[in-house]
């Protein structure tokens, strides 16, 4: 039998049907990739095929920047070399080659690896001459080396795991990339016919043609820990010198050979005589006391040193002094020290770079600022003959030397010092500090006066108050002598602003009023946001049909309502002027009633505009099948593309009304990332770079991925009493996820409410499930709610799916859940306890649909008010046929004594016979409300996760 062969007839009629000819546009516009999914065969034995490829890195603490890396897939051996420069793989190729017949008997007979140009001629005529095959795959095709693709892939993170867990510099990774393969060599793997080999001991196995022998792992150790390692060299009368010195575990060599990492000389050693302690990892602030005692030390020698020539210079010896003292610890990476020399930018809201603290210059600065001022001056001056007597200066005067004139005593031009200066300035300009480099934003205006961005919050600062000026927001008056009238304090709250990758664009400062302390009183001041669940409907329409969004926001919205009672607050810090206080016009942040006033504010400009409030959500407003809603100053217009004249309209209408800042197409609301493909009429919601930031800020971003967010076993109450720090990391971290949830990650619903239930007293193992959720979402964060049309008409828009479990809790209340999904995506779900015990299935499946059908009720009324027609009956999915058949059958047969279960049996019945809801059965292997009533195993939420119709977007993330 041939595969892969067509036999073509003499029949040229024939071989023209079964071979059309191809359109040329057709195959110009649809390139598709063709991937083979067929395994490799073997063809050169188990370690005869070699697969390598090229890493590129920062600079480590040696200077390597690639890593040159080999792994032999018959036996799942790695091997990896790093290395300063690109073509330094030229002599890794020739040393693996030669290491791997000499130590292994390695019949090498192929290598095969991405076509990498850096190898060179070298390297292909070296293995020709050694007869190796070469097996390039195609320039483009990563796939066809996914092996070297894929060890790579898995030495990068192991390597990053060791460095996060032990906190050792990020210019270490040469030994942890050493170290990295050296774990995975020793540990077991599965093979794909199942068994279980461990790389290293099969590699010397094939070598020695022996059975397999135990290999020692006796002297591992915890990767990081602090090592004492003996000194060599030391005098013999010197006997009260230390015996031993700190060091840092960083690589195996041998059984009894360790790589020690020595912070203090920045080397790495190989050494025998150490004793570790496991308990102590590297800490640089030990390192930073040390570096101190040798500064210290250093300065003494100095001053003892320079004797007569003190008196005579001393400005030469307080020049020598500052620049030993400003060297870096020697443990410091390069990122760090760039990550100080941001810090010492400080930011305004454009982004100006303003140096603050000069006695903290770093190196590059203080040269700057000697070569600035080693230029002469080039702008004309006006010379004046008269001699004013009050610029002489009286009694003798001691010139002292600058502190630049080594550079001024070279013969550098002009010209030359105003580029080198004038490029120094323009590279600093253009940098951009990302929040994981930033100093926490300050609390107060106390901590903002000394911040390290303190130019730059003050002008935001004073761009704040001009904007309140400008609003007409308050008024100065005179300290009122009543003493009954209350004055409320006033606040600055600073952030950051960053774009989509986390950098910074610029600082904000804003007034808020302490509507804390305001007084209690019975005047209504609840104010409607914007339910998520509108806002995904809506978005699923949008999908579904091809609308158009366009989002922008109002700019300082509350200040936008006119405030309709009298407050009085003092002056916001830093302004503060004596016996004179505000009496405030607009309604400013903070106070309890403005967020109602605003809503207030924009439902009388949008009604005046002839829109109409949807009841259901104060904050949905339609008219002429536009519709418009927001979330406190974020506004999105919803409109058919035949409508775009009419939506153009609308926005100058409100940018008359307000002052608007325009967005453009929806990207993101509420923190949620809104990605489209308008060709395939897809949207995704995903929430990946709040999941980052969450992870991050709770450090738990080097946790291993599982396969679900909880294991499916039954939580208890812990016995012990967990500490008020336990208890308040617990309840931050859940209501961290709990957002998350809420919004699009429909499939941890469950998981959350489960340790919510242990928010009062957490225990350890609560505290381990809740970082192991977080992790989850964390590797998952790029898991989106999905929303297209319908593809066939048999499929509904909108169905509702509920679902109990019977007695499932320790106090005996049932689980239930409940789901509402629109076009293929979730827009309503629920996960919770019972508010009741029921005594069966049956009780508990009738509570489930109740609650559903409230919802059911709720929908329909928002779908007549957006005037969106499902084009079919509204039902609710069941998988209990007793359920359904006591709800559409004639004759009940429910017999209970729970009056709460009879009231909603009964009314169930009644709108199920008025024709307003329907019940269907559905199989318990398509009820997708099944996820949120129980903790399910890999393989169901794999399934439920599908059902959801989730997807995982990371090919489309930016």
């Amino acid at each position: 039998m041939v595969e892969g062969v067509r036999v073509v007839g003499e029949s040229k009629e024939d071989d023209k049907q079964d071979n059309p000819e191809r359109c040329e546009v057709c195959q110009l516009t649809t390139a598709k990739r063709q991937i083979s999914r067929r395994p490799n065969a073997r063809k050169f034995g188990r370690s005869g095929s070699v697969h390598f490829d090229l890493i590129q890195i920062d600079p480590g603490y040696n200077g390597h920047r690639w890593i040159t890396h080999f792994y032999i897939d018959g036996i799942r051996l790695h091997v990896a070399f790093t290395h300063e420069r690109k073509n330094g793989c030229q002599d890794a190729v020739k040393e693996f080659v030669a290491y791997a017949r000499n130590q292994w008997n390695f019949p090498i007979k192929a290598f095969r690896y991405d076509n990498e140009r850096s190898a060179g001629r070298t390297v292909e005529d070296y293995m020709a001459e050694e007869g190796f095959v070469v097996e390039h795959s195609v320039v483009g095709t990563p796939e066809q080396n996914s092996f070297a693709e894929r060890s790579g892939g898995v030495i990068i993170t192991v390597s990053r795991s060791l460095i996060i867990d032990s906190g050792l510099p990020k210019t270490l990774w040469p030994e942890a990339i050493q170290a990295a393969v050296w774990i995975l060599n020793r540990s077991p793997t599965k093979m794909p016919d199942g068994k279980w080999i461990i790389p290293y001991q099969e590699a010397l196995t094939l070598a020695s043609n022996t059975p397999l022998t135990p290999i020692n792992l006796a002297n591992i150790r915890i990767y990081g820990c602090r090592a004492y390692v003996r000194k060599q060299g030391i005098p013999k009368a010197d006997k009260m010198q230390t015996r031993a010195e700190i060091g840092y575990l960083v690589g195996y060599k041998a059984s009894n050979i360790w790589k020690i990492w020595f912070p203090q000389r920045a080397i790495v050693q190989e050494v025998r005589d150490v004793t570790f302690d496991e308990n102590r990892l590297f800490n640089p602030e030990d390192i930073a006391v040390e570096q101190i005692r040798n500064t210290t030390e250093m300065t003494d020698w100095l001053a003892e040193d320079s004797g007569s020539e003190t008196e005579e210079n001393p400005s030469n010896q307080k020049s020598q002094i500052r620049r030993e003292s400003q060297g870096e610890p020697l443990n410091q990476s390069k990122s760090a020290q760039q990550s100080k020399g941001k810090n010492q930018q400080l930011l305004s809201p454009s982004l100006t770079p303003t140096r603050m603290f000069r006695n903290e210059q770093d190196p590059t600065d203080q040269l700057q600022d000697e070569l600035m001022a080693a230029i002469p001056p080039r702008a004309p001056r006006d010379i004046d003959g008269d001699v004013d007597e009050r610029n002489i200066i009286t009694g003798s005067r001691v010139r002292k030397p600058k502190e630049f004139s080594f550079y001024t005593d070279n013969s550098y031009e002009d010209g030359t010092l105003s580029a080198f200066a004038t490029g120094l300035n323009e590279a600093r300009s253009h940098t951009k500090a990302h929040k994981d480099e930033l100093p926490p934003a300050p609390e107060n205006w106390r901590e903002m006066m000394k911040h390290p961005y303190r130019e730059g919050f003050l002008e935001a600062s004073a761009l704040e108050l001009k904007t309140l000026q400008r609003k007409e927001t308050y008024q100065v008056i005179q300290r009122p002598n009543d003493k009954s009238i209350q004055i409320l304090p006033l606040r600055w709250v600073f952030t950051y602003k960053f774009d989509s990758d986390g950098f910074l664009v610029k600082l904000k400062a804003r007034i808020c009023v302490r509507g804390d302390l305001q007084k209690i009183t019975a005047e209504e001041k609840y104010s409607a946001t914007l339910a998520a669940r509108t806002a995904r409907a809506v978005l699923a329409l949008v999908a579904a049909f091809d609308l158009d969004t366009y989002q922008f926001d109002a700019v300082n919205a509350f200040l936008n309502s006119i405030l309709d009672e009298e407050v009085i607050t003092e002056f916001p810090e830093g302004y503060r002027q004596p016996g004179q206080c505000w009496r405030l016009r607009k309604a400013l942040y903070g106070l309890r009633k403005s967020p109602r006033l605003w809503q207030r504010e924009a439902t009388k400009i949008l009604t005046k505009l002839g829109f109409q409030v949807v009841q259901e959500d104060l904050c949905l407003f339609v008219s002429d099948g536009i519709i418009i809603f927001f979330y406190v100053d974020d506004i999105i217009i919803v409109n058919h593309p035949s409508q775009a004249e009419q939506a153009r309209e609308l926005r100058q209408q409100l940018a008359h009304e307000w002052e608007l800042r325009d967005i453009g197409e929806s990207a993101w609301f509420l923190g949620i990332r809104i990605t489209r493909d308008r060709d395939r009429k897809a949207l995704w919601l995903c929430q990946d770079s709040y999941i980052s930031s969450m992870a991050s800020r709770y450090h738990l971003t080097h946790l291993r991925q599982t396969a679900t967010p909880l294991p499916n076993t039954l939580f208890q109450e812990f016995n012990g009493k967990a500490t008020p720090g336990q208890i308040h990391e617990f309840q931050q971290k859940v209501g961290s996820a709990l957002y998350v949830t809420t919004i699009t990650r429909p499939d941890v619903a469950k998981h959350i409410a489960v340790l919510a239930q242990f928010l009062r007293n957490p225990g350890p193992e609560h505290l381990d499930a809740i970082n192991r959720v977080i992790a989850y979402l964390y590797h998952t964060r790029s898991y989106a709610i999905t929303y297209r049309p319908r593809q066939s008409d048999e499929i509904e828009a909108v169905s509702f799916f509920t679902d109990a479990s019977f007695a499932d809790n320790p106090d005996r209340k049932s689980s239930e859940g409940y789901i509402c999904m629109i076009f293929g995506g979730p827009v309503e779900w629920r996960a919770g306890k019972q508010r009741t015990v029921t005594t069966s299935t049956t009780e508990a499946e009738l509570l489930a649909i109740s609650e559903g059908a409230k919802t059911i009720q709720m929908w329909k009324r928002l779908f007549t008010a957006i005037r969106f027609d499902p084009e079919h009956p509204l039902s609710i999915k069941c998988d209990n046929q007793q359920t359904v058949g006591l709800l559409t059958k004639e004759q009940p047969q429910l017999r209970t004594k729970l009056r709460h279960v009879d009231i909603h049996h009964h009314w169930l019945r009644q709108e199920v016979q008025a024709e307003n809801i329907t019940v269907q059965w559905t199989e318990t292997n398509e009820m997708i409300a099944d996820g949120l009533t129980k903790l399910l195993p890999r393989q169901k939420h794999a399934d439920f996760v599908r059902q959801l119709g989730m997807e995982d977007i990371e090919n489309l993330l930016d």
